[in-house]
């Protein structure tokens, strides 16, 4: 859960002079813009556009249009202290593209996630300001399944709420419903389109991210993905915490994996496994799970190993939940497993 926290603001001047520094350092280079963030707001009904992180070699190749080092740390060092001393979240995130190809990827992941701390540390503050007055009920009046942001912009007749919902996009959120109360949270497909000009394990882990952007796992207690796609992130997610262990998220994501995995085997209390009336394996869970297991590298995955033990026992019981496959997913979904 995320706390709220408030951070000082410096001056207007202070920030400026930063921006300025940062805006300077990227005129002085070469500075084409890299492609087109296409974030998508929530709701839309469109694909994620992250698609899959392009294959990058071991070692990274130095660019010949890469700035020095010493260049590099200080851009870095800039950025954050931008984001630091009251610069907005808007002319933060303006000022990565000028440095498409200019940056190793280790220096584009400490300011993509520098980025991202800003954007929790707004969060609070910014999700407080949903639910003052009747903005809450303002919004349900207005919106429309598959709204984007600048929809809602141009629907809402209320100056403050417009004001709102514009430092939403431009701070790269998107508006999440639920329950019928809306929220922020940040849009992971910004970040991710620069996934390929930063290091392996934060290209990884904010694709994770995007994909929960464009389509939440679950709302309202059911799933909102097909039993394949959970599949899929639960594996991704796996292999993102073993093959990086060091990574500044990978404690934080193992809750996340956790929960995937017992999804994975219980499902969701309007989306459950096996269903309410005939207690069957649903057909296109067992379709995917099998399909994982016969494609997929069993021994390399703890939670391959684990769903083939839970397999194995279905097919015996004829995909039949009964009191033996209860104990068995109990045992493999405990904290010790």
């Amino acid at each position: 859960m995320l706390k709220k926290r408030r951070r000082k603001r410096a001056s207007g001047a202070a920030s400026s002079l930063i921006l300025a520094a940062l805006m300077l350092s990227a005129c002085s280079e070469n500075t084409d813009s890299p492609t087109e963030n296409t974030a998508f707001e929530a709701n839309s009904s469109q694909p994620s556009q992250t698609g899959l992180q392009k294959n990058k070699p071991d070692q990274e190749i130095q660019s010949p249009s890469r700035l020095p080092e010493a260049e590099q740390d200080r851009i870095a060092d800039d950025f954050e202290a931008l984001l630091k001393q009251g610069g907005t979240l808007k002319e933060a995130f303006d000022s990565l593209g000028q440095y498409t190809g200019k940056m190793s990827g280790e220096r584009m992941s400490t300011m993509l996630l520098a980025f991202e701390d800003a954007q929790m540390e707004a969060l609070g503050p910014l999700t407080d300001r949903y639910y003052e007055g009747n903005r809450q009920e303002m919004l349900n009046q207005v919106i429309e399944e598959g709204d984007t942001l600048e929809e809602l912009i141009g629907k809402v007749q209320d100056d403050s709420l417009k004001t709102l919902l514009t430092e939403t996009r431009e701070g790269k959120f998107v508006l999440d419903w639920t329950e019928g109360m809306f929220s922020p949270a940040p849009d992971y497909t910004a970040l991710a389109a620069f996934g390929s000009q930063a290091g392996d394990d934060t290209a990884a882990y904010l694709e994770l991210m995007a994909q929960e952007t464009v389509q939440p796992t679950s709302r309202d207690a059911g799933l909102t993905i097909t039993w394949e796609e959970l599949l899929n992130r639960s594996l991704a997610l796996e292999k993102l915490t073993t093959k990086y262990p060091d990574f500044k998220w990978t404690e934080e994501l193992k809750p996340k994996l956790d929960y995937y995995k017992r999804t994975l085997m219980y499902g969701l209390d309007n989306t459950p496994l096996f269903g309410f009336e005939t207690s069957v394996m649903e057909p296109e869970a067992r379709q995917a799970y099998e399909a994982a297991l016969a494609e997929g590298d069993v021994e390399a995955s703890p939670l391959l190993q684990n769903l083939r033990a839970f397999m194995d026992e279905a097919t015996k019981e004829e995909y039949k939940l009964n009191e033996s496959l209860e104990e068995l997913r109990s045992k493999l979904t405990s904290a010790d497993s």
